[in-house]
């Protein structure tokens, strides 16, 4: 089996109940040709594993926030940098030199994911945290200047939350129009017969307490009664329809032998919304089946187009010998939208074994999604542009890099794992990249909005 991306490959393996792996490129490989390019951002944090896993820009100054975490040469910890305009770091306004990190657990701490509140433009970060005994839920929320909420927010800005007794991690991180703080992930269980994944969102209060308006805890799991199997969330987005907030969470489903799309929305209560696929077997929740194997979505976005709301969905699909790109669009029913490639599904193979990890919608409503590929050596970012009405609705943007595509070599390994549009317009990709016997760093490459080409005016300077 070829290469899976490699927060495919950790997703997978997450699942199983196995600890994290490295999926960095080894330092004696030889690239097939001399890799990287000028016009990027590269941030070295802490001595090694330095991922961000989540990018976002603030509104009021542009400023890019990429979260991640980085290895401070004891454990894992929450890392977080901050770049002005031209790809310099924040070194006067963030932080130390435009860097936090923050540990949470005694062993192991994880961010996956960023949202900036839009109240106050603070920043809150959730992931997982390992004390030893398993993982939990953890999220950290960070004054504008990168100190830790310490006086607002959990202890010391810091929120921990065991759901189950096995494992727990998050993924995702939304905020209601009302100021509550909602995150997804899965909580596993043992079934006595093995170990399994259920979706699972915790939602708090703004000062971190949980909610207990919202299923008498704070704490929805999934326990589908159609999907006996695992369940899982990478993603998570806030839907308002009759100007009520609604829950859509977005991963996978493990039915019979293979991993399809999973959507699931709740209401506010953390009810399963019945007019979600009214029409399916378990109204609330959708399963889509995209190729032979190993779909999974890990970026979901609301598209609006002639007041009318589409849920996107991206991640990879495993199918003819490789991964590819997929996307899914469906209707504010939860039904897929056949006016979208006529299937309501896509897939898009870049190099080989390429995976989105990540998704955003252009003003202009193009469907932009951010992820990796494999060029049989080392794994470059990829991005890919997708035209969203009409005829062409599903099909890539061929004003866009290469025919709708983009693969960027840097140094001799790197991914993107977040995606975020700037106010021009432009998108912005972070993840990491390795140099030769070099330790993994906090990388991020902005693009033109028009031609996809690499944007000069954003590098390390």
């Amino acid at each position: 089996m070829p290469r899976m991306p490699c927060r495919l490959f950790v997703a997978l393996v997450l699942m199983a109940g196995t600890a994290l792996l490295s999926c960095g490129r080894s330092g004696s490989t030889p690239p097939l040709a001399p890799p990287g390019i000028s016009s990027v951002v590269i941030t070295a944090v802490g001595t090694m594993n330095a991922r961000a896993q989540a990018v976002a820009v603030q509104s009021s100054d542009q400023k890019v926030v990429a979260a991640g975490s980085s290895y401070d040469g004891a454990k894992n910890v929450f890392a977080l940098t901050r770049y002005n305009t031209d790809g310099s770091l924040d070194a006067a306004g963030f932080g130390t030199g435009g860097i936090v990190t923050t540990a949470i657990g005694t062993v192991d701490d994880q961010a996956q994911a960023l949202v900036i509140q839009p109240s106050d433009g603070k920043l809150v970060v959730a992931g997982f945290s390992y004390d030893g005994a398993q993982n939990v839920f953890a999220l950290a929320r960070y004054n504008t200047d990168g100190s830790l909420d310490a006086g607002g927010f959990g202890t010391g800005g810091i929120v921990t939350t065991a759901i189950g007794s096995v494992d727990d991690r998050a993924f995702a991180v939304a905020i209601q129009s009302t100021g509550e703080i909602v995150a997804a992930g899965y909580s596993s269980e043992d079934t006595g017969a093995g170990i399994r994944s259920r979706l699972a969102l915790v939602r708090y209060k703004t000062d971190g307490t949980p909610d207990n308006t919202f299923d008498s805890d704070g704490i929805v799991i999934l326990d589908s009664i159609t999907i006996p199997s695992s369940t899982g969330a990478f993603a998570l987005t806030i839907q308002t329809i009759s100007a009520v907030d609604y829950l859509v969470a977005a991963g996978f489903a493990h039915i019979g032998a293979q991993d399809e799309f999973l959507l699931v929305r709740y209401d506010l209560n953390g009810n399963l919304d019945a007019n979600f696929n009214s029409t399916g077997s378990e109204p609330g929740v959708v399963t889509s089946a995209i190729g032979a194997i190993n779909d999974r979505a890990f970026a979901l976005a609301i598209q609006t187009m002639s007041a009318v709301d589409y849920l996107v969905a991206a991640g990879s699909s495993y199918a003819a010998g490789q991964s590819s790109i997929a996307l899914a669009r469906y209707t504010t029913a939860g039904i897929l939208d056949t006016t979208f490639n006529t299937t309501g599904k896509v897939t898009t193979a870049i190099l080989t074994d390429a995976a989105a990890f990540a998704l955003a919608i252009q003003p202009d409503t193009k469907i932009v999604v951010a992820g990796s590929a494999y060029n049989n050596t080392y794994s470059e970012f990829v991005l890919a542009r997708y035209d969203s009405t009409g005829s062409l609705a599903g099909s890539l943007d061929g004003t866009f890099g290469s025919g709708g595509k983009v693969h960027t070599a840097i140094t001799y390994g790197a991914e993107a794992f977040g995606l975020a549009i700037q106010g021009d317009g432009k998108p912005v990709a972070a993840g990491y990249s390795q140099a030769q016997l070099e330790p993994e760093k906090f990388t991020l490459v902005r693009y033109s909005d028009t031609d996809g080409s690499v944007d000069p005016g954003f590098v390390t300077p």
